[in-house]
């Protein structure tokens, strides 16, 4: 240690100059040295004790935002939308939550687009679908002849975003048609059109 060395040469030299028996020395310099170290002690125990307050505090700071976070993201995953965290510094948490929320919110606007699109979708499928629907029920009360040409044309849909899955639909009507006919090769069915 520095501080008792250098106190150790003053002492030496005031001891010198004073004239004062050796023995006054040694007892100034334990006294001195348990002060020291009592007074190291107390300051140690205090710098300790202080360390770990401010630490707590700033790792409730850091990690309280960072749970918030990961409790509304919980939500978010189950479908809760409209979950947002508050942004309550300017720090790179802050940010982060800011960040946070506008995600939560371009995720609730495209599930809302989602369901508008859907809506629509069947909507307007509902038309034709119910057309078709008619035309093979048609063909099963054997009304008209179960031939893929019955089928109304796909003209039906106005929306050319649709024709593809329109198109698709009718793929798939046309083997249903099919393996109708096949079903039913054995049956005799009138041939009215």
């Amino acid at each position: 240690m520095v501080a008792p060395s250098a106190f150790a040469r003053r002492l030496s030299t005031m001891m010198q100059a004073m004239a004062r028996p050796p023995g006054m020395m040694t007892d100034l310099y334990a006294g001195f040295l348990r002060a020291m170290n009592t007074a190291l002690a107390f300051a140690a125990g205090a710098a300790f004790l202080t360390a770990v307050l401010v630490s707590i505090f700033v790792t409730r700071r850091i990690v309280a935002p960072i749970q918030a976070m990961r409790r509304a993201s919980a939500r978010i995953a189950d479908g809760r939308y409209r979950e947002r965290v508050p942004a309550t510094s300017e720090d790179e948490l802050g940010l982060l939550a800011v960040q946070f929320n506008r995600m939560a919110e371009t995720l609730e606007r495209t599930e809302e687009m989602r369901r508008d699109l859907i809506a629509d979708v069947a909507h307007e499928l509902r038309t034709p679908l119910a057309s078709i629907t008619g035309y093979i029920e048609a063909m099963l009360d054997a009304v008209i002849a179960p031939e893929p040409e019955a089928l109304p044309p796909c003209g039906v849909i106005d929306n050319p975003a649709l024709r593809p899955v329109a198109d698709e639909a009718r793929e798939k009507l046309h083997n249903v048609i099919r393996g109708l006919r096949a079903e039913v090769a054995g049956f005799p069915l009138p041939n009215i059109v």
